[in-house]
């Protein structure tokens, strides 16, 4: 039996589950000489005062040519030549050693490791030879609850590793973590379930590393660590090895909790890419991740995708990860397109919503914690408020604000009210814990203002507030397997009342009472969909990953999907009316419609940041936020015309 998504695990077992990029394209891959066993310190001694290049014994090897170091003539301690590898050979840390690994796709293989079986999968690309060495990545599964024997470390976006391994021609090894009795006779496996457990897995890895290294062509530069969810901090703990076994690192969803002393590599930082959701709660672990690289100076090489989704991993991931940490590669920053202009708003921070207002008047909120007012007439966006989470964070989520000026805001378990259509904002408790999952309070991502409520949801938390958030009671979002969903996003619909509420895993929840929803069943599969739009008549369209979006004409009832014309992962989605829509997502994704969704146009902004959220201000007028503090306009000749 596999039960493969239950990342909530990490919370309820009371352990973690599972910016601005800098996109420093500096190509010296750092670790390089000690991931091939050398040592990259000078040290002095006996000799005369040398200034010797190397350690006694050490041993590297130039691509296939080794090389030892010995004691010269003067006393001074060099790199000298040891005869060439042959053929069916590659050189490992100085020394030649046959190439007994075969291509494929390997299962459950054992590993004994200080008297412990341990378990692994494996995959070498047919493209793989010996005398050409390969990178090679060991990856670290995120949460998972499954048998006692299930092999949880091919869960998660394996086939799109794969595909990524295949096509750039690097080994992959994905480690099984260790595990503890979790309930009925299942398993809960995660990198640090039992005390010592970390210790236990870096001595793993490191044995794993030397065992492939010995039957395979890898190249000791070119070895990097990436890790999912409960994962990234099993990756981040080999940036306290010394000297340094991997080359570069990638986190996904996650970052650092038991945080690693690293040693002096500020000259020479690894490369490093993160990307987490900010509509993820496993965040706060990637900011004190971005915080640890720059106590010790590791910042320098670190690229940021920003993205403002929940808690997943995806074969994309893989690609951009590698692509950055082997050859440095980033995408191009882009420029604005031509359709739009660029409004001012004074903050870099990233921005997250937009909200009507009344009056013309828009709210927006950023990744720092601050809310922003625009004014329909002079177009100028003015600081109305800033918020902070009770456990430091800064992310304001979502906000809206319904026709008499009340209005909340959300994120990371803070919460702001306004009485006067955003122009100020007051801090409010955060919202009660209604289920027990650790936090201390309902873990709010997305809300929605009805006529009398406001109604939210979050990592399986849902509440309903009859009071403007004066006081909060709970609401139920179950899924089909009857636990509490991960909201991403809320919307009512202003003619029937309706309220629909969507998020993961493939959840389309509606509700005529905004207290209980029952999932629907939406007619294309989606992990996440992330945001709900409403319009008059009982219509809704609801995006999300990959570029789906459906919709549904009979107020929530039965659902039909839409072709977006991108893959892009979508992450925000508004309608003016029944017919002028628009959905915005990763890397400038801005898709609009002026016939209610039957066909989709591309209006994308030309930039590699993400779009959070658009709004329309009227027929003619559009307007989207995201990345970078960008704020964009776009204003149409006629009303439904593109520009």
């Amino acid at each position: 039996m596999q039960i493969r998504r239950w990342a909530w695990l990490a919370i309820a077992l009371g352990a973690a589950a599972c910016g601005d990029t800098n996109n420093d394209e500096d190509s010296a891959a750092s670790g390089a000489g000690a991931a091939s066993g050398s040592s990259s310190s000078s040290s002095s001694g006996s000799g005369g005062g040398c200034d010797h290049a190397c350690d006694d014994g050490d041993g590297r090897c130039d691509g296939s040519q080794p090389e030892r170091c010995i004691t010269g003539p003067d006393g001074c301690r060099v790199w000298e030549e040891q005869p060439s590898c042959g053929a069916d050979t590659h050189c490992v840390e100085g020394t030649c050693a046959g190439c007994s690994g075969e291509a494929g796709t390997f299962s459950d293989v054992a590993l004994e490791v200080d008297g412990e079986t341990r378990r692994y999968f494996l995959h070498v690309p047919a493209s793989y030879a010996c005398g050409t060495p390969a990178a090679l990545v060991i990856d670290f599964h995120g949460t998972a609850v499954a048998g006692a024997d299930d092999a949880v470390e091919e869960f998660y976006a394996l086939e799109g590793l794969l595909e990524v391994a295949d096509a750039e021609g690097f080994l992959v090894a994905r480690p099984r973590s260790r595990s503890a009795e979790f309930d009925g006779g299942l398993q809960a496996f995660q990198w640090d379930i039992n005390p010592g457990d970390l210790d236990r897995n870096v001595a793993f890895t490191h044995a794993l590393v030397d065992d492939l290294r010995a039957r395979y062509d890898v190249d000791g530069a070119r070895m990097y660590a990436s890790g999912f969810s409960n994962g990234t901090n099993m990756a981040a703990q080999f940036l306290g090895d010394d000297p340094p076994v991997f080359a570069g690192y990638a986190v996904m969803a996650g970052g650092v909790w038991s945080e690693p002393s690293p040693p002096d590599l500020s000259q020479a930082p690894p490369r490093i890419y993160a990307t987490t959701g900010y509509r993820d709660y496993m965040f706060q672990w990637q900011r004190a991740l971005v915080d640890l690289l720059g106590q010790h100076g590791l910042a320098r090489q670190l690229f940021v995708r920003e993205t403002d989704t929940g808690h997943e991993l995806y074969g994309w991931h893989f690609e951009e990860a590698f692509a950055w940490l082997d050859r440095g590669e980033a995408p191009d920053a882009g420029e604005v397109a031509a359709a739009w202009v660029s409004e001012t708003i004074a903050t870099e921070d990233s921005l997250l919503q937009l909200a009507r207002a009344g009056d013309g008047f828009l709210a927006a909120s950023s990744t720092a914690g601050d809310l922003w007012r625009r004014d329909p007439t002079a177009g100028t966006w003015a600081h109305a408020g800033s918020m902070s989470a009770p456990g430091g964070g800064s992310l304001v989520t979502d906000l809206c604000i319904d026709a008499s000026g009340h209005g909340i805001a959300i994120g990371e378990g803070a919460v702001s009210l306004t009485d006067d259509g955003g122009a100020s904002w007051n801090a409010a408790p955060p919202v009660p814990e209604f289920i027990d999952m650790g936090f201390g309070f309902s873990y709010l991502n997305a809300v929605g203002c009805g006529a009398t409520h406001f109604v939210g949801g979050g990592y399986w938390a849902a509440a309903n507030s009859d009071d403007d958030g004066a006081s909060w009671s709970e609401a139920s979002m179950l899924n089909e397997f009857g636990y509490a969903s991960q909201i991403a996003g809320i919307a009512e619909n202003p003619t029937t009342g309706t309220t629909v509420a969507v998020g993961y895993y493939d959840y389309v929840g509606r509700s005529v009472d905004h207290q209980s929803f029952a999932p629907a069943s939406p007619p294309v599969f989606c992990e996440w969909f992330t945001d709900v739009a409403a319009a008059e008549g009982g219509r809704f369209w609801v995006v999300g990953e990959a570029g789906t979006i459906v919709a549904s004409d009979d107020d929530g009832l039965t659902w039909t999907a839409q072709s977006s014309g991108t893959d892009a992962d979508l992450y925000a989605v508004d309608f003016l009316d029944a017919q002028r829509g628009v959905a915005v997502g990763a890397r400038g994704t801005v898709v609009i419609t002026t016939d209610g969704g039957a066909t989709w146009s591309d209006l994308s902004t030309g930039l590699d940041h993400f779009v959070g959220d658009a709004v329309w201000l009227d027929a003619y007028t559009l307007v989207v936020a995201g990345g970078g503090g960008t704020v964009l306009r776009a204003v149409f000749a006629e009303p439904a015309v593109a520009p």
